[in-house]
């Protein structure tokens, strides 16, 4: 059997049946080597004689029997009559060890025999405990992750798979099986894992009364229904000060991360952008629309009627579709051209009595800007000083800034932003669209750099994918597609190690001792990214951030992003500089001097301190 085929086999994508009435019994032990020498004959041997799964079948059922590389069975099987977690399955005064032996719960630890030691569960160290869950990463690989304590299998079974769990481990770790490019949980799947994180907090809490409703909960991606959220401390602390929406947003994006890429129904799509009741304005492109879509997600895509909602955010109230606060309606307002509006109202496509409205509004911010002391519209002043969205009501958001005009104002005053926020090279930067709607003014230096306002912005250039593709769609039934960045840059580098990745710039890579830039330069271009492509590292790194790349250090690297290094005092060429790709599990791959070959390493053994000093960093795309 191949290397290829025994990983297949140990990672569970292989499952057996036993199809039809047809009696059947057999038992085979399945063995798995894969020896990276042509070693003597009797080291081979020997490591063929170690079997690796076991499976025995019959007409009824399947049962698999992995075996550890010593040759010890696992404590438990896995049998094709497993049963799925319900709500309920599990009851709070029984034990770990309880729930294990009933089954409910099937036993994967590996053991030389002994089983499982629950001998006294403890959950010891818990100040502060939490549970992280998390999708399975399809692109950076199970070893990049913090290792599961349990896994959530598609089907709604439940594996325990570390007996750390028990031994004072801080943060136990849920992972959730998911299939490649898959962004929810199935059904049965979704009703275990509630089920699963339901019980544990409350073994937490029962063996740590202090813990009340403090256990902490670690999800990213918004895998936890709602409903069982409420058990759980607030999530995400970097995310606490964001509007509930927002946040909800950004965790539900998140689920693309580790993916990888596929498609989805247009009607799963929809879901991610609050309702549109205003056809696009004639000179609106399928960009502007898209950005607007992104801009509204953000300040609410579950309510009923997005155009009556108001939002509290950091800075005051904001209305509307779009979240406008006062500041950016205000500005809107200064540049209104009114004849324009007047000739729309005469067409029918606006109330009557908009213009009108329109009119005293931007009369009173003119005032007001000439004179402080001069009375501010009334409901311009409550949408200044307001401290509760409960102060407005429906009836006036109708009347003072309908959603024929929010449409108006939107695309207006995005389209003003996207210049004011474009990249060096002259690309829109969708993220900082997003997060200047979300101001209500441009952001600054120190807002690019908070942990709550990072993240929002690489959900709207993610979310940004979509809304183009939901705009750019001519059959509004057809499935829509997406990629992980990240992803498939990782993909690219993987596929390409062992191979000679500089040939366009063979002139001037020394026979590829000088090849790294040009090496990650092919990479990209064959990850489907054009436009930054160079023999120098520093012009390499030049020419992504003016795409919109950002720099970061090396300690908040990620696999699947571009990392270098420069030597104090080199200029970047002749060698003073190294770049490649960060893969998984403290992997990099990159060009290796000595043998002109795209190669995978160690990522501390190649960009090292030693070498470059505190001159590391990485770049991200703009949709990673």
């Amino acid at each position: 059997m191949s290397a290829g085929s025994s990983r297949g086999l140990e990672s569970g994508n292989v499952v057996p049946s036993a199809e039809g009435g047809h009696s059947l019994r057999c038992e085979a032990a399945v063995f798995l080597s894969s020896p990276s020498t042509s070693s003597a004959a009797s080291s081979m041997s020997a490591d063929i004689a170690t079997p690796r799964l076991q499976i025995t079948s019959t007409a009824e059922s399947v049962v698999l029997r992995p075996v550890s590389p010593d040759g010890a069975r696992f404590a438990a099987d896995v049998s094709s009559s497993a049963k799925p977690l319900e709500r309920g399955s599990l009851d709070l005064d029984k034990s770990l060890r309880d729930v294990v032996a009933d089954n409910l719960i099937l036993n994967r630890i590996p053991t030389d025999g002994r089983g499982l030691d629950t001998r006294a569960e403890s959950f010891r160290g818990c100040s502060g405990a939490g549970i992280k869950v998390q999708f399975q990463n399809h692109d950076v690989g199970s070893a990049e992750e913090p290792p599961p304590d349990f896994i959530v299998r598609k089907d709604g079974t439940v594996e325990l798979l570390s007996q750390s769990v028990l031994e004072g481990k801080a943060t136990i770790v849920v992972q959730v099986e998911r299939e490649f490019g898959r962004l929810k949980p199935a059904d049965a799947q979704q009703a275990a894992l509630d089920e699963l994180t339901r019980y544990l907090s409350g073994r937490l809490r029962a063996e740590h009364p202090e813990l009340a409703k403090q256990v902490r909960l670690d999800d990213p991606q918004r895998l936890i229904s709602d409903d069982t959220r409420k058990d759980f401390a607030p999530p995400l602390p970097e995310l606490e000060y964001l509007p509930e929406p927002t946040r909800r947003q950004i965790e539900d994006l998140n689920r693309f991360r580790g993916g990888g890429g596929g498609s989805m129904p247009r009607r799963d799509a929809d879901e991610y952008f609050p309702r549109r009741d205003v056809p696009r304005e004639a000179n609106e492109s399928e960009r502007l629309a898209a950005m607007k879509d992104v801009v509204a997600g953000f300040a609410g895509r579950d309510d009923k009627n997005p155009y009556e909602q108001v939002q509290k955010r950091e800075r005051g109230m904001a209305i509307g579709r779009y979240g406008f606060t006062y500041n950016m309606f205000a500005d809107w307002l200064g540049s209104l051209d009114l004849e324009a509006m007047e000739e729309l109202e005469r067409k029918g496509k606006l109330p009557k009595g908009t213009c009108s409205r329109l009119r005293k509004m931007k009369d009173s911010v003119y005032a007001n800007k000439k004179d402080p002391a001069a009375k501010l519209d009334p409901f311009l002043d409550k949408l200044r000083d307001a401290r509760s969205p409960s102060e407005f009501t429906a009836g006036e958001l109708k009347q003072n800034f309908p959603k024929e005009v929010q449409e108006l104002a939107a695309s207006a005053t995005i389209g003003k932003l996207a210049l004011q926020t474009l990249n060096t090279d002259g690309s829109i930067d969708t993220g900082k669209i997003a997060l200047a709607m979300h101001l209500g003014r441009l952001p600054d230096q120190s807002d690019l750099v908070r942990p709550e306002y990072r993240a929002m912005m690489e959900t709207a250039r993610q979310s940004y994918q979509i809304a183009e593709r939901r705009q750019m769609s001519p059959d509004s039934s057809g499935p829509i597609d997406w990629t992980d960045v990240n992803g498939r840059t990782l993909a690219s580098a993987r596929n390409a190690v062992g191979h000679v990745m500089w040939r366009d710039f063979a002139s001037v890579v020394e026979g590829g001792r000088l090849g790294c830039a040009a090496s990650v330069s092919e990479v990209l271009e064959q990850t489907g990214i054009r436009g930054i492509k160079s023999a120098l590292v520093t012009d390499f790194a030049s020419q992504a951030m003016r795409r919109g790349y950002e720099r970061l250090p090396l300690s908040q690297g990620r696999p699947g992003d571009i990392v270098y290094g420069v030597e104090p005092g080199g200029g970047g060429g002749g060698g003073s500089a190294h770049i490649g790709v960060i893969g998984a599990g403290g992997a990099v791959y990159h060009n290796r001097s000595r043998s002109g070959r795209w190669s995978e390493d160690r990522l501390a053994s190649v960009f090292n301190q030693g070498r470059f000093g505190r001159n590391l960093w990485v770049l991200r795309a703009p949709q990673a």
